[in-house]
């Protein structure tokens, strides 16, 4: 699989996760052969979980407002791509790499390797992950907007500290 392709993949991962966010359902979203897909999160927070200031709660509400119910649907369609069967393997490597403290390429050729995904299946993938992404890359350049001078320092900081992290941690 192309370098770019998986570093895409893992940044808007990242990014979905760095928004700190939990969805609150009934019951869980399930792809077209029943297997649980990865949700959307109903609350869009400033990264790192910077705190915001109350200007700054009644931009996020907006941007909540606009943004939850695309993302949830992204990410629902994320995880229909892939067949119940292989995205258990999937989810099964995700949880040892990330118990074995794989990260970055690390991680994600362990869940590529446990459950190879047809050419029809990987663009289908692809396709709803590019959608996904430019969803994410949207709320995050919404959410950088807001941010004030100090926070922006702070995020500095707490970006570099996890792309040390990140490009540094080898197992």
């Amino acid at each position: 699989m192309n370098f770019r392709i998986i570093l895409v993949f893992a940044l808007s991962s990242l990014f979905v996760f760095a928004l700190g966010c939990t969805k609150k359902q009934s019951s869980p979203v399930t792809n077209n052969s029943g297997a649980p897909v990865a949700q959307a999160h109903s609350n869009i927070n400033l990264p790192f979980n910077l705190e915001p200031t109350p200007s700054q709660k009644m931009e996020l509400e907006k941007i909540r407002a606009e943004y939850e119910e695309k993302l949830r649907a992204a990410q629902e369609a994320v995880g229909k791509t892939i067949p119940a069967a292989k995205q258990k393997l999937r989810i099964e490597a995700a949880n040892k790499a990330r118990a074995a403290g794989k990260m970055g390429k690390d991680f994600i050729d362990a869940i590529e390797n446990a459950a190879k995904l047809s050419p029809e299946e990987q663009k289908n993938f692809q396709e709803a992950q590019a959608a996904l992404s430019k969803i994410g890359q949207e709320v995050s350049s919404k959410l950088q907007a807001l941010l004030t001078p100090a926070q922006k320092e702070q995020f500095k900081k707490r970006a570099q500290a996890l792309k040390k992290l990140s490009s540094g941690h080898k197992k």
